[in-house]
């Protein structure tokens, strides 16, 4: 919410403040904030609200604006990488293709350097630059897909309040749309909600392809301390990484997601803004996945990785399942796609299985069981027992050259799984273990409660093949 009013604050006089009421203000205090204190500009922070003047902001800061612009996305503006390959002493034949490629790189660069010979010199070009710096930065950043364009409709760049909020997702053409974006189609019980101030917001998101945004509103100085943090750690990172920091390697991650908290995020590719809403639930996951990968990291490296489901679509590992427990989703459904995928092409050895980012995924898992259906499983002795007697099932089918029959009886319990069949998944078991003579001291759980100790199934089938674990230390910490 913004107010208009004369505030005096320690002797100098403010005519607006903002206080972070929802999350488009909470991200233009900390945008203007981070312009204000990079020009030295007169404001003042509470913990419930920004104070400044209007000046410092409207279009008669336009100059100021784009020179920060230009300083915030200096790697992703062409004109300045461009200023650095010219100022190079000596150039490579990359350099100079570089160069030609960044001469004609958008439409205002192409206008302004159409007729340029790249052999009349590089002060040439960099006068060039100096002379149209401004109009350079306004049009590369409001037409970029990195820039304003990502987060707000490029038409309303600078301008005034408007009768629409300008951000992708909220903003409408009210030249089609009217009165029906009204309640009851009165006009005026429109909710306008837009701001010069919005256009500070892309200062706000960490500058990555998906951006991010954490809402910690409690205060003003948590909510900048917070967001300067994230920001300084993610500025080298690739997009992939943040939720690795942020929810699983939680002596960085506790710093941001300590507490219920709201986080905006912006991808680069969609229209629109997402939100998630992180719980206690939730970090109480990401703190036992933590401690219980803590050794080696193998839940890390398992999910560092997408899986190629066809020439189109592959499933980012760390997003599925990261989101399935911010939701406090069990990873049922995923872990049953995978062994349905595995179970398809495993006639195809070359292809390689994902037996041990299953194994990983059965851990985590467990403790979403724990957390989100408070199932106390019957604890790590039936998940060695299930160990055991895999161990015992493959000495004996090994043993007799009939490796076929472990794939044949997986096949069936992984249709029994994906049918949602429990009594057909209790009968085959029975049925391996008269084939095997070997004991299921663990079965009896599945017989009393299949749901609620489904992850002793998983473990069970996805350890039924000759895959070994990577080493003996997952083994050692379920004792």
């Amino acid at each position: 919410m913004i107010e208009i009013d004369h505030y005096v604050i320690q002797d100098i006089e403010y005519d607006r403040r903002i206080c972070p009421s929802d999350w488009r203000y909470s991200a233009s205090i900390v945008g203007m904030v981070r312009y204000f204190r990079y020009y030295n500009i007169n404001h003042e922070v509470d913990n419930q609200y920004l104070y400044y003047n209007y000046d410092s902001v409207n279009n008669k800061s336009d100059s100021e604006y784009m020179h920060y612009v230009e300083y915030r996305y200096s790697r992703e503006m062409h004109h300045v990488v461009l200023e650095q390959l010219l100022d190079k002493e000596e150039k490579s034949e990359d350099d100079y293709k570089q160069i030609k490629e960044k001469l004609g790189a958008n439409t205002i660069l192409k206008k302004i350097f159409k007729d340029i010979n790249i052999d009349g010199g590089p002060w040439v070009i960099k006068s060039l630059i100096d002379e149209n710096r401004e109009e350079i930065i306004s049009n590369t950043f409001k037409n970029a897909k990195f820039g304003y364009a990502k987060f707000s409709n490029s038409y309303k760049f600078r301008a005034e309040r408007d009768k629409i909020c300008r951000l992708n997702g909220y903003y409408v053409d009210t030249g089609r749309k009217t009165k029906s974006l009204s309640f009851s189609f009165d006009d005026s019980t429109r909710n306008y909600s837009d701001y010069i101030e919005f256009d500070f917001i892309p200062f706000a998101f960490t500058t990555n392809r998906e951006s991010v945004f954490i809402n910690s509103n409690f205060n003003i100085i948590d909510l900048l301390r917070i967001n300067n943090k994230i920001d300084t750690d993610m500025r080298d990172e690739n997009d992939s990484n943040f939720r690795s920091k942020l929810f699983y390697s939680y002596q960085e991650g506790s710093e941001y997601v300590d507490f219920d908290v709201e986080i905006i995020l912006k991808d680069m590719d969609k229209e629109y803004f997402e939100t998630i809403f992180v719980r206690k639930e939730a970090i109480d996951i990401f703190k036992s996945i933590k401690n219980l990968d803590s050794n080696k990291g193998y839940i890390n490296m398992a999910l560092n990785r997408s899986i190629k489901i066809t020439d189109n679509y592959y499933i980012n590992m760390m997003k599925e399942v990261t989101n399935n427990i911010l939701n406090l989703l069990t990873l049922d459904e995923l872990i049953m796609f995978l062994f349905n995928f595995n179970d398809k092409r495993r006639i195809d050895s070359k292809k390689r299985n994902n037996d041990f980012l299953i194994s990983q995924l059965i851990r985590i898992n467990r403790l979403i069981y724990g957390e989100k259906l408070l199932i106390k499983e019957n604890g790590n002795m039936s998940h060695r027992n299930v160990r055991q007697s895999i161990e015992a099932v493959k000495k004996q089918l090994a043993g007799r050259s009939m490796k076929h029959k472990i794939d044949a009886y997986r096949s069936k319990l992984i249709g029994a799984l994906v049918a949602n069949d429990n009594d057909r998944f209790i009968e085959i078991m029975l049925q391996l273990q008269s084939y095997t003579q070997v004991p299921f001291n663990f079965l009896h759980y599945l017989i009393r409660d299949f749901e609620g100790n489904k992850n002793l199934a998983y473990d069970f089938v996805n350890q039924l093949n000759f895959f070994k674990l990577a080493t003996e230390e997952i083994k050692k910490e379920e004792n």
